[in-house]
Order: structure tokens, then C-alpha cells, then sequence
């Protein structure tokens, strides 16, 4: 285990509870995001940009600056206006970044839609966002064409012909007063209870996170890096390293979503050298037998995010690839932080450490109950203030009182704490936590467990009711193919190595535990399950 000498600590410690970054801070750039990428990607005009896995269709980098005008002037002749909030609900596509950049050089504001929503889904998150105009995927075009007749809006556009509809048009950027700090983006938070809240980015929210990013001790792109592109680009993770991607001349496979035969025939065949994963794709280069069908030695760098990465599942992944040259590193944020708020300086890393606080940050460690700051390895819930931090929930007045303090620290609802190098660990989600008989249990510290049982495939947890306890952990697993294992043999591995009280009440076996595109679990969904056959019972 590598940990960082004391001229690498990321964080210091500037009095009980609040910490900043040590990391060389950036000037601010002043500057709107598409104008802020597009010298950049002139600068590399001739390297590509993004390769369409399926079609193996490229754009360069020059091509996507020279679209970016011309989309922004095919926008304002459908009519968008400075302000106006145009829905794009697509897959990952070729066109995505280009399109992206054109609504808001254009002056709108992109309000990213999951393109898998139901009808119903759709038709709330527009009006969550007061969306006037709708862009949709030839997948799901039908889906989007009933959602704007029934809200009354223009006929939507196809992302896969805006292209061929912008090609008249100048590529000189129309003249449009906005501003560093008017909204860009609307992401969704994942929330863990109710609908998504629309979370406003601004470009200087969008700018200061590429600046962040180019840390060396972060991502650390250059123009030979290669990534899998597989993450969703209605996510802000997917959206920030996408932009990052243009930002720096590097290229990125594009694929639609994590499917593990172009996962790796990516991977092997484009020669990837970085890719940000989740636990769960860790645990499928670990243990999946298609790996060792693959020739992976091009990766230089796997950051995970979205989950805490146990020590055992790093040296899994590490011993399966066979790689020495691959860096392991976790991070941590929120669509609420345009992404990255934390992170392991490269080759320093702690097993299990999301990093210390990231350049231009502040963080402090607050017990949930008191509104005391907590001290060196004290856990309570993570604030978070720095130029990454989003402007607000849109319209949502209630949502910002109970998210922002006084003092403009976002709350994260993340329990986690800091040791004496001021680096964090995360504990798991503050509402998430199961107490049995007032001890807290986190669901991650079980499910990271789990996966470690070599006949577990995959796993999750959460806290079901009991009379005694208040509350006990429920385990959902996924065996292993043709894997012989009982409920017994699962609470007796956890009885090895963990408290009495953190072994599952109940263990239930299944075939996939539910996800979101990002990857995180959605405890919700197993949440409801339960619920309901309580009520099926009474």
C-alpha cells in the first residue's frame, strides 16, 4: 500500500472539520465554455476526436469546432433564444459533444434527458425544466415526438441529421450576450427519493472543471490519450469527460452505454489507455471469463467513481490484467459539482481513499445531528464550496434552502471523514445508512464485502424493518454462474469479517441488481420491491 509523502498531500487542514486544497490552484479563465474549447480543438484540428465504435464513423477535432457555429445558427433559425432550455434526450451518438456545444453557443441551455424515461418520465423532467424545444435519437424518436405534441412544442429535431441541417450555414459564431455564470446544463440528480431535481451548471461551472481535471494528479489527458467512451453523455460524468476529451486534443471511443463485448473490443482495438469506471465494471474485469480474451495492456489509468473501490477488488483487477504500468485511482463528486470534487494524486493512492480536496476547493466534515465540525477520522456529513459547485436546483426554492448553508457550502449528503493527511474516505449516503439498535451500517462497507466472495458476482444491500433492531441489513446477490451458494453460506462469510450486528437478516438471491446508467445502485428500486411485499402480506 502507497501512501503520499507529505509534499503530495492534497488537503490541509485549516482548523477542525475544514479543509483546502494544497493542489496549485488556477486563475479563473473568464470565458464561456464552447469559446473556451474551441482554441483548443483548432490548435489539434487534424487528430481525431471521437470514433463511433459501431459505424466507425470519426469526427476530428477541427470538424467538431468548425460545427459548433454552424449548429448554434441552425438552433437560432428553430428558433431558440438566449435563456430558452432545449431537451436533448439521446443515446450516445457521434453528434452529441458538436450538438451540445451549438445549443449553447446558441445562448441555450441543454437540459440532458436519459433517453430510457418512460413517456411519463419525459414528459415530467420537461416541464421540471421548461423545455420549449426537444432533440431526440432515432431510437426513441416516436417517445419524444409524443412528449412535444402532448406539451405543445415544436416538431423536435433528429440528433442524427442536425449535421446535414446545419451544413449551410456559417460556422462564425452568432453574436449572443451571455454570460461566464448564466446557466449551460441541466443535469439530474439521481436523488434518493422522489423525481430528479434539475441541477443548473454554468460555463464557468463547466470551465473550472476542465481546469481541475488537468491536475496531473488527476486525469492527466494528453493528445495520446485514448478513452472508452462508454459512459452516458446525459451524465455529467460522461458530459464533463467528454468535453475534457476536446479540451485537451485527446480522442474517445463512443459507445453505446457499457456492454461488455464493446467494452473490450474497444479497449483492445483502439488501444484505450484511459477509461473512468464504476465498482461494478471493476468487478466485471475481476471476474467475467471474457477478459482473458482480450488483449488490454494499452490501459495506463482506471478512475473509479460512484462507489467506494475496496483494496481487494483494486489487487483483482490489477493480478487478473497483468498490467504493472496500470494506475488505480478513485475520485468523488456530484452533478451538484459538475463531477470531480476529490481525488488520488496518481501513483499515491490509498486503497479505498477518494483523494483530498481538488484545486480551487473547500471541504469541511460536519456531524449531521450537532452541526459540529468533525475532526481527523470523525465521520459526519461532507461540505463542499469551490467554482465546480452548481448555481442551484432550477425553480427549486426549497430544495436549494435544505442543500446550500449560510456560507454558500453545498451539502452533499455523503457521510465520510479525513485522516491526519486531510485525504477522505467515504462512508456511504447519509439516507442510505441502516441503524441496528443505534449502530450505523453502511450498505457500500457490506456490499464491497460481498464481492469479494469469489462465487458473488455482485451485490447489494439494504435496511429492512425489525422489530427488535429498528432495522437490519437485507443482502440482494448475484451468483456466480453454476455457483453452488445458500443464504447461510452468505451470512456466514460476512460473520467472518464483520460485526454480529452487520450480518443480513435476510439474504435474497437475484439475477441482476438494478442500476443506473452511471452505474450506482438504486437501493430505491429494492427499496419499493420489499415495501410492496410487506404490503402484499397485511
Amino acid at each position: 500500500m502507497r501512501f503520499p509523502p507529505p509534499a503530495l498531500q492534497a488537503s490541509k487542514i485549516l482548523s477542525r472539520g475544514l479543509l483546502t486544497s494544497t493542489r496549485k490552484s488556477f486563475p479563473p479563465q473568464n470565458a464561456l465554455l464552447h469559446k473556451f474549447l474551441l482554441p483548443f480543438m483548432s490548435d489539434n484540428a487534424e487528430r481525431t476526436a471521437i470514433i463511433d465504435y459501431e459505424t466507425k464513423a470519426e469526427l476530428t477535432h477541427g470538424e467538431i469546432a468548425e460545427n459548433v457555429g454552424k449548429i448554434a445558427r441552425r438552433m437560432i433559425d428553430w428558433g431558440v433564444k438566449p435563456g430558452d432550455h432545449v431537451g436533448l434526450s439521446s443515446f450516445n451518438h457521434l453528434y452529441y459533444f458538436p450538438l451540445q456545444l451549438g445549443i449553447m453557443a446558441a445562448g441555450g441551455r441543454v437540459a440532458l434527458c436519459n433517453p430510457g424515461y418512460t413517456g411519463r418520465e419525459v414528459d415530467q423532467l420537461f416541464q421540471t425544466a421548461d423545455v420549449t424545444r426537444a432533440i431526440g435519437h432515432p431510437k426513441n424518436a416516436d417517445a419524444i415526438k409524443d412528449t412535444s405534441k402532448r406539451q405543445g412544442l415544436p416538431e423536435p429535431l433528429d440528433i442524427s441529421n442536425i449535421i446535414e441541417e446545419s451544413k449551410h450555414y456559417s460556422s462564425e459564431l452568432p453574436d449572443v450576450e451571455m454570460g461566464i455564470h448564466d446557466t449551460c446544463a441541466l443535469f439530474y440528480s439521481s436523488g434518493t427519493t422522489g423525481f430528479p431535481k434539475a441541477v443548473e451548471i454554468t460555463h464557468d461551472n463547466f470551465v473550472s472543471q476542465c481546469m481541475l481535471l488537468d491536475d496531473p494528479g488527476c486525469f492527466n489527458f494528453s493528445i495520446d490519450t485514448v478513452n472508452n467512451g462508454f459512459l452516458p453523455s446525459f451524465h455529467v460524468f460522461g458530459s464533463v469527460v467528454g468535453a475534457h476529451v476536446l479540451h485537451k486534443g485527446a480522442a474517445s471511443v463512443m459507445l453505446d452505454g457499457f456492454n461488455p463485448l464493446t467494452f473490450l473490443g474497444a479497449t483492445q482495438d483502439y488501444k484505450v489507455s484511459f477509461a473512468t469506471v464504476v465498482p461494478p465494471i471493476m468487478v466485471f474485469l475481476a471476474k467475467h471469463p471474457l477478459v482473458d480474451n482480450y488483449e488490454l495492456s494499452s490501459l495506463r489509468d482506471l478512475v473509479c467513481a460512484a462507489a467506494p473501490l475496496s483494496e481487494q477488488l483494486e489487487n483483482e483487477v490489477r493480478t487478473r490484467l497483468n498490467n504493472d504500468k496500470l494506475n488505480f485511482r478513485q475520485g468523488y463528486g456530484l452533478s451538484e459539482t459538475t463531477a470531480v470534487s476529490h481525488h488520488v494524486n496518481r501513483d499515491t493512492g490509498k486503497a479505498g481513499c477518494i483523494g483530498g480536496t481538488a484545486k480551487n476547493t473547500v471541504s469541511k466534515v460536519v456531524d449531521p445531528e450537532t452541526g459540529r465540525e468533525c475532526g481527523v477520522n470523525e465521520p459526519g456529513e461532507i461540505y463542499i464550496k469551490g467554482p465546480c459547485v452548481m448555481k442551484g436546483y432550477y425553480k427549486n426554492p426549497k430544495a436549494n434552502a435544505e442543500t446550500f448553508t449560510d456560507d454558500g457550502f453545498l451539502i452533499t449528503g455523503d457521510i465520510g471523514y479525513y485522516d491526519e493527511d486531510g485525504d477522505f474516505f467515504i462512508v456511504d449516503r447519509l439516507k442510505e445508512l441502516i441503524k441496528v439498535k443505534g449502530f450505523q451500517v453502511a450498505p457500500a462497507e457490506l456490499e464491497a464485502l460481498l464481492l469479494e466472495h469469489p462465487l458473488i458476482a455482485d451485490a447489494a444491500v439494504i435496511g429492512i424493518p425489525d422489530e427488535r433492531a429498528g432495522e437490519r441489513p437485507k443482502a440482494f446477490v448475484v451468483k456466480q454462474p453454476g455457483a453452488d451458494l445458500g443464504e447461510e453460506g452468505v451470512k456466514s462469510f460476512i460473520g467472518e469479517h464483520a460485526s454480529d450486528y452487520k450480518i443480513p437478516a435476510e439474504v435474497e438471491f437475484i439475477d441482476m441488481i438494478p442500476k443506473l446508467p452511471s452505474g450506482k445502485i438504486q437501493r430505491k428500486v429494492l427499496r419499493a420491491s420489499e415495501q410492496a411485499k410487506r404490503d402484499a402480506k397485511q
